[in-house]
């Protein structure tokens, strides 16, 4: 049966449902601006479609009893992917999340290197054994220009199409982006910060550093999705100015990090830097408040505090990015699977 409904109009109604809570035709008509009878169309085909149900029913005073309807969590979910580094091992952490943002399991596979047989393998197999999954969201210590891998710290992945590699081996849709971009995102959506410009610092030992800004819910990737990368900023070495090796990267080093973090508060200037990583914690960051209040006037440095985990974070920007993207205009059915897991 063709839908009677616009996708927008569906969309405008999932931006609420997808909070978790249970709400009424007439309630989801008054916080979306839609009529009654548009919210009804909309609710009868989602619920067709097994995406929304009614929860429960509630009595009202004239004896009426109202359906108070909510998401599906076994539909349309995310899986949130992301590579970490330890050392020479890599691993690749996969969470598969609803649209409510409740994490429902979580996958680890580790290896010597990463390529694009590898990450459709452990994308495939996640997507056979929870068949709710529609899109993948991928987090790589790199940059994404077109859905392709520039200057990552897993080098094997220098020049891989993952976008275009996941949808031909999965059937999903795909947004993949930069880690320090996505957890500065999935802070944003945490903290719901508005008027104040934030940066997350991330310095992992033996890895070149990265930062994220993000203002008004915007994060700066700038012309080439390369700002924030602090770990390029030149410094003095035997034979001059270059950027440091991610070897340099290690404890203690806090007048590399200083610098780092002095580039950022001369360019962007923000309200407040959160740190995190190996390099830092919080007793570092008074010694490296004391550096910056040697170069920069005190009254222009941001408030620093140090954040100990920012796994919540990243998972929280990869479902909400690829969330965004279904309420852009992609579809938000399944599509067929175009490859099992392989064994």
């Amino acid at each position: 049966m063709a839908s009677t409904v616009s996708e927008a109009s569906k969309n405008a109604i999932r931006r609420l449902l997808w909070d978790g809570r249970a709400r009424s035709k007439r309630e989801l008509a008054q916080l979306t601006g839609l009529s009654v009878a548009t919210c009804n169309g909309a609710l009868n085909e989602m619920e067709r479609m097994g995406e929304v149900a009614v929860s429960e029913r509630v009595q009202g005073p004239a004896g009426r009893s109202t359906a108070l309807y909510r998401v599906q969590e076994d539909m349309g979910q995310v899986l949130a992917m992301r590579l970490e580094l330890s050392g020479a091992k890599r691993a690749l952490v996969s969470e598969v999340v609803s649209v409510t943002g409740r994490v429902l399991a979580r996958l680890e596979e580790t290896a010597e290197r990463v390529d694009g047989e590898a990450l459709v393998h452990v994308a495939a197999c996640a997507l056979d054994r929870f068949p709710g999954v529609v899109q993948i969201a991928l987090g790589i210590p790199g940059i994404v220009q077109g859905g392709v891998v520039r200057d990552c710290d897993a080098r094997e992945m220098d020049g891989m199409h993952v976008v275009s590699l996941l949808e031909e081996g999965t059937g999903a849709s795909v947004v993949a982006g930069n880690d320090m971009h996505m957890k500065a995102y999935g802070l944003y959506r945490e903290l719901g910060i508005e008027d104040e410009i934030v940066t997350l610092a991330y310095f992992p030992h033996g890895v070149r550093p990265g930062t994220a800004t993000i203002y008004r819910g915007e994060v700066i990737e700038g012309a080439n999705s390369f700002a924030g990368m602090v770990g390029f900023v030149p410094v003095e070495g035997a034979v001059g100015l270059r950027a440091p090796e991610p070897a340099s990267f290690a404890a203690p080093c806090p007048d590399l990090v200083a610098r780092c973090l002095a580039s950022v508060i001369a360019v962007i200037n923000p309200d407040l830097i959160l740190c995190a990583g190996d390099l830092v914690d919080a007793d570092a960051l008074s010694g490296i408040e004391a550096l910056l209040g040697e170069w920069i006037p005190r009254r222009y440095l941001p408030r620093l505090e140090y954040r100990d985990d920012m796994d919540a974070c990243y998972v929280r920007g990869l479902a909400a990015r690829a969330l965004d993207m279904r309420l852009d205009g992609t579809p938000s059915h399944a599509m067929p699977r175009a490859a099992a897991c392989r064994a």
